[in-house]
Parts: C-alpha cells; structure tokens; sequence
C-alpha cells in the first residue's frame, strides 16, 4: 500500500515543488504542501549536516541530492519535510514573524558582534546553520 509516502511535483510552477502526502491506494491527496527550490536544497543541507552518517553526492538539484540518500534516510527527510511544511502552513495566519533582514546581520558581523547563532529563526528562515527555534525538529 502506498499510503504515507510523500511525493513531489514540479509539473506546476517551475522552482516550486508541490509536496503531497499519498492515501492508501498510493494516490496524491490535496492539499498538497510547496516547497521552492532553494528552501528544499537549504533544508536538505541542514538536515544533513544534523544525522549521522549523510555525506552523499552534492548537486545543484535538490531531488538528486535527496535521491542519493539511501532508502531509509529519504524516507526520513521526506517525513520530516513534510512535517515542518504542515507545521508552518498550519501555523502561518496573517505572516510567518517578524525577522532581522540580511543587511542587519552583515552590520553586525561588522561591528566584530561574532554572529554564528539566531536566537528566533526556522529551518526556513535561518540564516546561520545554528538557530534556536520553537520546535525540536
């Protein structure tokens, strides 16, 4: 049976992936997630970076990158995608928060503040590989 397996779709929109959750027969269901191109090649680096035993070919795109894994590793990063994905859908509202553009960050690496860590970011949002974030995960 097909059911739980995450699938994506680029036929849409070109650079965006939709991310849909299969049902029991192996069909996509709606709603499906998206994901850009970027988001997708920056969570799959942080999560790589984050379990064990990952060093597996580097390419420009991401579903290669992510089909080099081996089985149970995909799985799991498909998974984990799709729960951050639906975790911030579900959370988003009026806007996701408010953040710190790009150039604040740059003022204060060059003021010699050392910024190597974000207090308040998401997988989606961070700029540094270390950030604090309201989930685990």
């Amino acid at each position: 049976s097909g059911g739980g397996n995450i699938v994506f779709n680029v036929v849409r929109r070109e650079g965006i992936y939709d991310v849909m959750l299969c049902g029991p027969c192996g069909k996509p269901r709606r709603p499906y997630l998206t994901v850009s191109t970027l988001h997708l090649s920056k969570l799959l680096q942080l999560w790589k970076r984050n379990s064990s035993g990952n060093e597996h070919m580097e390419s420009e795109d991401p579903i290669q990158t992510m089909e080099a894994l081996a089985e149970d590793d995909r799985l799991l990063f498909k998974k984990s995608l799709y729960c951050c994905l639906a975790r911030y859908e579900a959370l988003k509202g009026a806007g996701y928060q408010c953040a710190v553009p790009g150039i604040a960050f740059d003022a204060a690496a060059a003021c010699g503040l050392g910024t190597t860590i974000e207090c308040f970011a998401s997988p989606l949002n961070c700029r540094y590989e270390r950030f604090c974030s309201a989930f685990p995960d």
